[in-house]
């Protein structure tokens, strides 16, 4: 008889990659689908089917993110810009252990990633087809954005979200 598991094996390799990176402190570089399979606690087999690879499986979970947050009902307090600021930092502090682990294995790639979202869900299309003056606008906020987010994440939210989101206007205003 099969037994049944408490978690899907996707969410359990990626809670492993969590633990090795965030945990462990080690450095993703030095991690193989052996190791994480060891700590989720399944074969390798079962890592093939759910990833191709260890970073697919940060790519995947930022995908997921983004469409899974639920986000309270204080975003109904804002609009626009402050809406969508509302609405980051509300995925990124229910998403801790990602982002924190997104970041320690990679923060060239994190700040990528991240940044793109931000400007895809402020343009409402793809990156590559945004017009170079809007894109360089849209970047720089981006970037701040996710500058400001990151730090936001590793000082352990001592700011609350509307205190951010009047932080980052301010910012944004003098451009």
């Amino acid at each position: 008889m099969k037994v049944k598991r408490e978690k899907d094996v996707s969410t359990m390799i990626f809670e492993a990659l969590c633990v090795l990176i965030i945990d462990k402190k080690r450095e993703i570089t030095t991690i193989s689908v052996k190791d994480i399979a060891e700590e989720a606690g399944v074969c390798r087999n079962s890592f093939y089917r759910n990833f191709g690879s260890i970073d697919e499986i940060l790519l995947k979970k930022m995908d997921a993110v983004w469409g899974t947050t639920v986000i309270d009902e204080g975003i109904e307090r804002y609009e626009g810009v402050e809406r969508a600021l509302y609405y980051y930092f509300s995925v990124v502090r229910s998403n801790e252990r990602f982002f924190r682990a997104f970041y320690l294995s990679n923060p060239g790639r994190y700040f990528e990633i991240f940044s793109k979202k931000i400007i895809l869900s402020n343009s409402g299309i793809d990156v590559d087809q945004v017009p170079p003056k809007d894109y360089y606008r849209y970047a720089c906020r981006a970037w701040v954005g996710v500058g400001i987010m990151t730090e936001w994440l590793f000082r352990d939210f001592d700011l609350s979200i509307d205190e951010m989101i009047r932080l980052v206007m301010n910012v944004y205003k003098d451009w």
